[in-house]
């Protein structure tokens, strides 16, 4: 069975992202132009794009399933990612006020934010080749870990803190038009090195850094604009060709809430979390950038369509922040699932597995506190016969089920390629073998502190050259348009090559040869001092002495 990054299997993690975008843009998804903006509303109102739910679109609740009668694993159809049928939460009053006008409460849109690509497309095929767009990048984001990682995509099926940094300015669907150079901001201020084409990606780990993204990755039609003042609020460096990242110092975390106008309707909301915590919010109060790691839940998935899970008293039984259909605890914690985003099969039962990892259940999903990974042997958007993984997941010491396995520690999926349409690398177990890994279905599970770095992105066409030579110069392990790094690369010289062996064994040994010189002169000195001083040999003489009891004379000779 092949590996393959489907475009569907990444619009479903994205589509949380998708709707964010619709409900706060006043343009339909059709390719006409945006309206001006209306008379203004008060705050208690929302936007006229939350669409109403109709009876006949808002599916029933889901009992909660059984083992046996989990169906198995099928792409979502076009239909369920069309933008017709996205369901708003249940918060959203079904009333149509128009849009305000105000400044908070109305997003800067990027003028090139629609694709040329979409232009002749009708508005249901342009809603679904962008959900695709978006749910692929949300996979991106899932497997390869990239530091511009939201919150959401950190806390899915785990992540590892201590991975070296990946920085990029090229960023998919992030409503610019030309991406920049990295290598002066990487090289002479981060400390990294630049690579790929035009220098568009940076990585290093000399230091440990966050880039924040004022938009969503994927879809373009959710980015706000410049953010240079918040970013000097909070330390960064701004880039991109509208400053719409931001490289911050240390482990941040970006929070996500689609619906920002729930600071308004309700007594609670991400902003006002934010403020509470001293974080910063920026991109039309629909992000905040808070110091620390904080993992963040979600039980909409890119894909899903009607009401999201209740998950209040999960979330309050591990200590998290509730609102809208999130929950926001700090610390490393892993949401693991029993289906990928963009499938629209009925969910598994996986309580068994989530109290034998001491988790917290809620639906299809499992909170488990700590450093764990989830491992799948299908990519989104695959379909056909699932491949398990019982035998490897024993050597990963791991704990497997349907076709994931789950690994407490540092551990990274190592992937061969994004999409189902790519051709094999008919090396790649090579690869993994090299890298000491566990291969299964053409990906390789390392453990250890990894970073696999890409020139390619998800739905790229440009041509991108292998990245061999900057890889082999940082230590790395080279493929494709990969390479894979480990902690503390850039610590390494690797034009010592063999030779580093021979000058670590002539190293230790002259430490070795000091050490014995050292311990004979202690010895040579201890014998002078005891030969001028022959009272020392009898316990010094001038030690004082205690008064003992009998009863303790007793006890020591008892003892």
């Amino acid at each position: 069975m092949t590996i393959s990054f489907s475009t569907k299997y990444l619009s479903v993690l994205l589509l949380p992202h998708v709707t964010m975008a619709q409900n706060a843009t006043a343009a339909p998804v059709a390719a006409t132009p945006a309206p001006s903006p209306s008379p203004s509303v008060p705050p208690s109102s929302v936007p006229s794009q939350a669409p109403s739910l109709a009876p006949s679109t808002a599916p029933s609740s889901v009992p909660s399933p059984s083992p046996s009668s989990a169906a198995s694993l099928s792409p979502t159809s076009a239909a369920s990612l069309s933008p017709s049928t996205s369901i708003q939460p249940s918060e959203a009053p079904s009333s149509s006020p128009t849009v305000s006008s105000q400044p908070s409460l109305s997003p800067t849109k990027n003028p090139s934010a629609s694709p040329t690509v979409t232009a002749s497309m009708s508005p249901s095929s342009k809603g679904f080749y962008e959900s695709q767009k978006f749910i692929e990048t949300f996979s991106y984001e899932v497997l390869l870990r990239p530091a511009w990682s939201n919150a959401i995509a950190r806390t899915f099926m785990g992540t590892n803190p201590n991975i070296p940094s990946a920085l990029s300015s090229y960023v998919p669907e992030d409503g610019t038009t030309t991406p920049q150079s990295m290598q002066s901001l990487c090289e002479d201020t981060l400390g990294g090195t630049s690579f790929g084409k035009g220098s568009y990606h940076c990585v290093t780990d000399k230091k440990k850094w966050t880039q924040l993204t004022n938009g969503v990755p994927g879809d373009a039609s959710s980015w706000y604009g410049n953010m240079t003042v918040a970013c000097d609020e909070i330390g960064g460096h701004s880039f991109g060709e509208n400053a719409q990242f931001c490289v911050v110092e240390g482990d941040w975390s970006q929070l996500h809430s689609e619906n920002m106008y729930l600071d308004y309707l309700e007594p609670y909301g991400l902003k006002k979390f934010c403020e509470e915590k001293k974080g910063k919010m920026f991109g039309d109060n629909h992000f905040c950038a808070l110091e620390g790691i904080y993992s963040q839940f979600s039980t909409k998935l890119p894909g899903d369509v009607g009401t999201p899970q209740d998950m209040k008293s999960t979330c309050d039984l591990i200590g998290g922040y509730l609102f809208d259909h999130y929950c926001i605890v700090e610390g490393i914690w892993a949401q693991l699932s029993t289906k990928l985003p963009g499938d629209s099969s009925y969910p598994l039962d996986m309580r068994q597995q989530c109290n034998y990892l001491l988790g917290h259940s809620f639906g299809q999903f499992c909170a488990v506190k700590g450093l764990y990974t989830q491992f799948t042997s299908m990519l989104p958007g695959e379909g056909g016969k699932k491949v398990t993984m019982e035998e490897e997941c024993i050597n990963l010491g791991g704990i497997s089920f349907d076709h994931f396995c789950v690994v407490k520690g540092a551990y990274a999926q190592v992937i061969g390629r994004f999409r189902k349409s790519q051709p094999e690398i008919e090396s790649f177990s090579d690869v993994c073998t090299e890298l000491k890994g566990e291969y299964f279905a053409d990906s390789c599970a390392v453990k250890g502190n990894f970073v696999q770095l890409s020139t390619k992105l998800p739905f790229d066409t440009d041509y991108h050259s292998t990245q061999k030579n900057t890889c082999d110069s940082l230590n790395g392990v080279s493929f494709d348009k990969f390479c894979v790094l480990n902690e503390d690369f850039d610590e390494i010289d690797p034009g010592k090559g063999a030779g580093s062996s021979s000058d670590g064994t002539i190293v230790i040994v002259v430490v070795v040869v000091i050490a014995l010189i050292a311990l004979a002169i202690i010895g040579v000195t201890a014998c002078l001092k005891r030969k001028n001083n022959p009272s020392s040999s009898n316990g010094g003489g001038a030690q004082p002495s205690f008064p003992v009891s009998n009863e303790q004379e007793k006890l020591v000779e008892a003892v």
